[in-house]
């Protein structure tokens, strides 16, 4: 059997010897073709209906449209309009409408409970805390690093692991990881390797130099594979890197896997061009040094008599509006640290620019003064963004907003406050470094976030591994 057209005339014409219709089609094939079309309709149906249930989230969950490059940390105020839905693992975005401590809403009904009426409301903090627990139990049972050589000449520039006194994030995060007992010296037992490579020591190279980095990054990683299997079975996945400075890539091969794949673990705030992906990368808070029992000291002693602090450059002069005001501290030049740390202790609210002031923010937690995150655009310089619940514990507001802030924060009922401010400091904890490690403090965290991936990784590793 066969069709074929006839050109005069443009019409079917049947070959098949029972005859067929007006169009030249047999019963049967009628019956299949009514068959197949009753299907394909079904099928759009269901399909119509199903994006209709999902409203606008047709992202897969943990996946975030991203520029290929960013040139900076906060994604342009148009991007903002495109009706993007994002999960609970995705950056924080201003003007959450869903957000019960987003300035704007227009409901009451998404004011947090008193928090004597709700049991377990600390449990907050957390997106999830039963998963959190789960997960932080099993990587301190099971999880392990391999972290590559650091004495081989190809290896220079790295930073000094010897060193006591890190003045830096990633100094001090590879002296902690290296004394740890998550540090396997058998690859084959690892389920991360980590390159202890230092960006920020790289720029200040003499034989490297940030002109150089791309191209020294591309040697590195082929070093890598020319030496060890473990980059092959998933092009890099299963690596990570810390990166506290943005650099120039060479466009190698090597380079690309390097940016797209292997896990980034940034210093908070991200510089420059620094690129991001929230769906593999994220940020740690920067190394400060402060005493959580005098901080606690100083909190129980002081009023809180103003209601909102600033301290920091205001380039846009977006504080100008409350200049005169006494119910807001504006402070735009240095000034002692037992001054600013009262400063903080003494207000019930502190304004942070973001992402200049990002800095500022982890101060604010630890000495209860709630933050309000001035952006126009998804943050991604909070850390650890997909466990802790940074909308429970912050105020985010768009600078268009401004000017409605202070109303809105005095509508805010006494309980609301306390709850925001309780669970920053306990949030705060989080962030904090410590020598040695304390449970559940940034080292761990840090730790915690890079076995993340692992359902991932193990499944690209079981396709590499089994027979073609």
């Amino acid at each position: 059997m066969g069709w074929k057209t006839e050109e005069s005339g443009g019409k079917w014409s049947s070959l098949d010897s029972s005859g067929g219709g007006r169009c030249g089609i047999s019963r049967r094939h009628g019956v299949i073709l009514a068959l197949v079309t009753y299907a394909v309709i079904t099928a759009l149906l269901l399909g119509r209906a199903y994006r209709n249930k999902d409203g606008e989230n047709n992202s897969p969950p943990l996946l975030v449209h991203l520029p290929e490059k960013m040139s900076s940390n906060v994604l342009p105020e148009e991007s903002l309009e495109e009706g993007l839905r994002f999960s609970k693992r995705d950056p924080v975005v201003a003007e959450n409408r869903s957000s019960s401590s987003s300035l704007g809403s227009t409901s009451r009904s998404n004011n947090m409970e008193d928090p004597d009426e709700e049991e377990g409301w600390r449990d907050s903090l957390y997106h999830s805390s039963v998963v959190f627990g789960l997960g932080y139990e099993e990587m301190l049972s099971s999880f392990k690093i391999f972290v590559y050589p650091v004495n081989d000449h190809a290896f220079s520039a790295l930073s000094t692991l010897g060193q006591e006194d890190s003045r830096f994030t990633d100094d001090f995060f590879f002296r902690l990881l290296c004394r740890s007992d998550f540090v396997t010296l058998d690859p084959e037992k690892a389920d991360v390797y980590f390159i202890p490579l230092s960006i920020r020591s790289l720029w200040n190279d003499e034989l490297v130099g940030a002109s150089k980095i791309g191209r020294f990054l591309n040697k590195y990683v082929q070093r890598i594979r020319d030496d060890y299997p473990y980059w092959h079975r998933t092009l890099g996945a299963d690596h990570a890197i810390v990166v506290c400075n943005d650099y120039k890539e060479d466009g190698s091969r090597n380079g690309l896997e390097l940016k797209k794949n292997v896990i980034q673990v940034s210093c908070s705030p991200l510089t420059g061009a620094q690129t991001f992906f929230p769906h593999k990368d994220f940020a740690i808070p920067p190394l400060q040094t402060t005493n959580s029992l005098e901080i606690l000291d100083l909190v129980e002693s002081i009023q809180r008599t103003k209601l909102v602090y600033h301290f920091g450059k205001d380039s846009g002069r977006l504080t100008r509006v409350w200049e005169g005001d006494d119910n807001f501290l504006l402070v735009n030049e240095n000034v002692a640290i037992d001054t600013h740390q009262k400063n903080l202790a003494s207000s019930q609210y502190c304004l942070i620019l973001m992402p200049e002031d990002t800095g500022n923010v982890f101060d604010a937690m630890k000495f209860g003064c709630v933050p309000v995150l001035v952006s126009d655009g998804r943050m991604y310089d909070l850390p650890f963004q997909d466990v802790l619940n940074w909308d429970q514990f912050t105020v985010i507001v768009s600078s268009r907003k401004l000017s409605k802030l202070k109303s809105y924060l005095q509508h805010l009922s006494q309980d609301q406050y306390q709850r925001k401010k309780i669970l920053a400091m306990d949030a705060s904890r989080h962030l904090e470094w410590h020598d040695p490690p304390k449970d559940q403090d940034a080292f761990y965290m840090t730790i915690r976030r890079q076995q993340s991936p692992n359902a991932i990784i193990c499944d690209l590793r079981s396709r590499v591994k089994s027979p073609s």
